[in-house]
């Protein structure tokens, strides 16, 4: 720093021009009070000092000083406020990392009548305007030439926006000769009117206020280039604006550029912070977060607030991690990259983050700056890892413990892997890995050996099956799925295969398609049941009228009872065809078991003549509680499985008897001690082994021949006898015979076990009848049974005449008897029009199929009662008196 002569000026009444001038160049200009404080500095000091002149106002200039220069300038402050002005030299560092000089002179001046310091800092980097050191040691003092010539700024005089003078730097700016313009209106430098017009307004503003105005613009030269100005406009006095303006102006164009680059590469690296799908964190040379973008939020799940100014190693570690962050960070901040490495940080909730963390140190000039680590979540990579593992896992244990064989095999059927099931089928070898398939049962037969050649040759996949005799009496059935196994390029390297043995479904199958044509014949038989109960409708309704009109002394009078005995019978055999393959539940009454297995014996008897039976039935045997019909089908199934067991013929012993089981007897049958009454069925037929016996009762199991049967009628008899509280078992011998036991619990109830003998009584009445029904037949006989009982009678051949005849007629009919089943519109959908005309109708449900099924849920929709084909006139008219006396119509 050189000394000058004391030299004081006095800003207060100055040449405005001149300080228009001054205050126009791109040094820094500032002025100082008496005790070191910042009293006012232009923008050009801001710019090279880097700061905000706001923010300085009021503190002392030696907050501007790097430390090492402050005492320095002190001393020359407090020489230059004693009068003599000083120079002081420093270099500044600015924030992109250039090391720039600075000249900064401070000179004594009187403002306001308060003595003041004036400084002047100027960028001497790369111009050196300013006075040097001469020989003597003194200085040479600033002038406004030199100033002019140095500064990168050009200036002009303008008197209503036409140049009166103009500098050297502002001519060479636009290209023009200085001599040229002045006297020429500035427009031609505007690329537009509207442009030229906007700085005219604001130069006019400034002019208006007394302040300077400062604004971008383009301009276009001489040679037609396009340059960015920074113009800053002054009024040369404020007084008298006719005298006109000071402009200077700054080629910025390539600080344009240059922010502009700047600005398109801050957004592009924005752009990349921000979607970038790993977290990256820059750090200062402390290890402080600086930035933290928006993936960083969302693995770690700490806001950019929370995380800014943080140590990452204390925020995102745990105890047993922080030593091993520490070490990465001393390396990082020695200036060695961190390798990407995978380690666990964790959430801002504790859980934790499996990454993958590199680490860059930020160097310039060769000295650390900063610090970048970018941090890739891989925890779905390490989650999918885990659940591979485990899907192998499962698979392994799948195949080593899947019901069905597995086998690997290459092209020539060498064995690569097989799994525990597929080793016991091909049992008897110890260790057939490495073995040829294709020479091990059943893989060895030729079909087999052909489709697994073809499936390979084809590369499609398939499913064979082949058929193993295992000896004289058993074939074994397998099932194989073939897939080819494929190479990278898609060439076949052998097969993989799984085997089952489906002879056991081989045979449910059978069983099935029995059951299927069982249950066809039982759908068959239940219709022709239906219908054989419609035609005896019409010939016990005819008898029925006969005999009303038949006194006992009539010579036919006999043979009218004895067909309606004999229609009677005919009943009874199709309601025992209906109960039987129409599985009906369990409806129990006391019942005389004597008298079932009479019945039984005599339906059974009439068809297997082949057969002797023989019966032994106890008298005064005790009723028990059973449904008829079931327990029939229980005789019929145990003597049908008798039939068979003899077929070339036999004997067949029935017999009867209470007995009374103790404690330790009834735990082997699985019963409570009590009395019971036990039927014992025994046939002298082929007899059974204890395998045999022990799966008897299972279902499907059957040791009929082919086509003899579906293995269901003794699995049927246990359910059934178990359903009303008893058991069933067998007792036999290979070669000798079996005998199946049952046991059901005795009742004490007697009551209407016993048909009467006394002659029923018929109920007339005089109401309204609507008989319903599609057969003629069943019409005509129901007509004639419903008149000689006193009816008025009105008919209907369909559900459709049914519901128009009873919506017309409603109020003089009492009753409808309505037929189950007819075409078209059926029982049900009749009975629910009805209900919809009529909520209080009564009907009469008719059917020749049972009360249970279908007529049983329309009776609980709201039926007043239930009667089946074919019937008696007494049992009609009971019926009919029911209907109209129990269920009276709502008035």
């Amino acid at each position: 720093m050189n000394e000058k002569s004391p030299n004081t000026t006095d800003t207060d009444g100055g040449n405005p021009f001149h300080e228009e001038i001054l205050r126009s160049v791109s040094d820094g200009i500032f002025l100082l009070d008496a005790r070191g404080r910042l009293v006012l500095a232009n923008e050009a000091l801001a710019r090279l000092m880097e700061g905000d002149p706001a923010a300085w106002t009021g503190r002392r200039a030696g907050a501007m000083l790097p430390k090492t220069k402050r005492t320095e300038g002190v001393l020359a402050f407090l020489a230059a406020r004693s009068g003599t002005e000083k120079q002081l030299e420093l270099q500044k560092r600015s924030r992109g990392g250039s090391i720039r000089d600075v000249l900064i002179t401070l000179k004594p001046v009187s403002w306001q009548g308060t003595r003041h310091v004036l400084g002047i800092a100027r960028d001497v980097t790369a111009v050196m305007e300013a006075g040097e050191a001469g020989e003597g040691g003194g200085t040479h003092r600033i002038s406004l030439e030199s100033i002019l010539r140095a500064a990168p700024t050009g200036i002009a005089l303008l008197r209503g926006r036409t140049f009166r003078w103009l500098s050297r730097q502002m001519a060479e700016m636009i290209g023009y000769n200085r001599t040229r313009l002045v006297g020429l209106e500035e427009r031609r430098l505007y690329e537009t009117q509207e442009e030229f017009e906007r700085i005219g307004r604001l130069m006019a503003e400034g002019v208006r206020l007394n302040i300077t105005v400062e604004t971008d613009t383009r301009w276009r030269r001489r040679d037609g280039r396009i340059v960015d100005v920074h113009l800053r406009s002054t009024p040369l006095d404020p007084q008298r604006p006719e005298h006109g303006l000071i402009v200077s102006a700054l080629d910025i164009t390539d600080r344009k550029r240059n922010e502009e680059e700047i600005e398109r590469r801050r957004k592009y690296l924005e752009a990349v912070l921000r979607d970038a799908p790993d977290a990256i964190i820059t750090l200062d040379p402390a290890h402080r977060i600086i930035e933290w973008n928006p993936a960083a939020e969302e693995i770690f799940q700490y806001s950019r607030e929370e995380a800014s100014g943080e140590n990452p190693d204390e925020l995102i570690t745990s105890e047993q991690s922080l030593e091993e962050a520490r070490h990465l960070t001393r390396r990082v901040i020695g200036g060695r990259k961190v390798a990407p490495l995978e380690t666990v940080r964790y959430r801002k909730d504790g859980s934790p983050v499996h990454v993958i963390l590199s680490g860059s140190p930020i160097l310039i000039g060769g000295r650390l700056q900063g610090i970048v680590a970018i941090y890739t979540d891989v925890s779905d990579r390490r989650a999918a890892e885990s659940a591979l593992y485990r899907s192998e896992e499962r698979y392994r244990s799948l195949v080593e413990n899947a019901p069905i064989g597995i086998v690997s095999i290459d092209r020539n059927g060498a064995i690569r892997s097989l799994n525990p099931t597929l080793l016991r089928l091909l049992a008897p070898e110890a260790d057939p890995h490495g073995k040829n398939l294709f020479q091990m049962p059943p893989f060895d037969q030729p079909d087999v050996i052909e489709s697994f050649h073809r499936s390979m040759e084809r590369c499609t996949g398939g499913v064979f099956e082949t058929a193993v005799e295992q000896d004289e009496s058993t074939v074994a059935h397998i099932r194989y799925h073939v897939t080819p196994i494929c190479d990278a390029e898609g060439r076949v390297t052998g097969a993989q295969s799984l085997v089952e043995d489906i002879s056991e479904s081989r045979r449910l199958e059978l069983q099935l398609q029995q059951a299927q044509k069982l249950e066809a014949i039982g759908t068959l038989a239940g219709g022709v049941a239906h219908d054989f109960n419609n035609l005896l409708m019409g010939i016990q309704g005819r008898v029925s009228i006969m005999l009303l009109e038949t006194k006992p002394s009539h010579p036919y009078y006999e043979q009218l009872k004895g067909i309606e005995d004999h229609t009677r019978s005919a009943t009874e055999l199709t309601r025992q065809l209906l109960g039987f393959v129409g599985g009906r539940s369990v409806e129990t009454r006391p019942t005389d078991l004597n008298e079932l297995v009479e019945k039984s014996v005599a339906m059974f008897g009439r068809t297997r003549k082949e057969i002797r039976i023989h019966t032994r039935l106890e008298g005064g045997l005790p009723f028990v509680e059973a449904d008829p019909g079931r327990i029939e089908q229980v005789l019929l199934n145990l003597y049908v499985n008798s039939w068979q067991a003899m077929p070339s013929g036999g004997s067949l012993y029935l017999s009867t008897h209470t007995v009374n089981l103790e404690a330790a007897a009834a735990r082997t049958f699985s019963l409570p001690p009590g009395p019971y009454v036990q039927i014992s069925v025994r046939d002298t037929g082929v007899g059974m082994d204890e395998p045999t016996q022990q799966r008897i009762f299972d279902p499907f199991f059957t040791t009929k021949q082919k086509n003899r049967g579906t293995g269901l009628g003794l699995s049927s008899a246990y359910t059934i006898v178990s359903n009303h509280g008893g058991a069933i078992r067998v007792r036999s011998r290979k070669g000798e015979g079996a005998e199946f036991l049952i046991f059901l619990p005795a009742s004490k109830s007697r009551a209407n076990a016993a048909s009467t003998a006394s002659a029923r009584p018929v109920h007339r009445g005089s109401e309204t009848i609507l008989l319903v029904d599609d057969e003629e037949m069943v019409l005509d006989v129901g007509r004639g049974l419903l008149q000689h009982l006193g009816y008025t009678v009105l008919l209907a051949r369909s559900g459709e005449e049914a519901v128009r005849i009873y919506r017309e007629r409603r109020e003089e009919i009492d009753l409808v008897v309505l037929d189950m089943v007819m075409p078209g519109m059926g029982g049900g959908g009749t009975f629910d029009s009805l209900k919809e005309i009529d909520p209080g109708v009564r009907v009469l449900l008719s059917s020749g199929y049972s009360e249970n099924g279908r007529g049983r849920e329309i009776i609980s929709r709201g039926c007043c009662g239930f009667i089946q084909k074919p019937f008696d006139i007494q049992t009609f008219s009971a019926k009919l008196r029911e209907a109209l006396s129990k269920h009276p119509r709502a008035s």
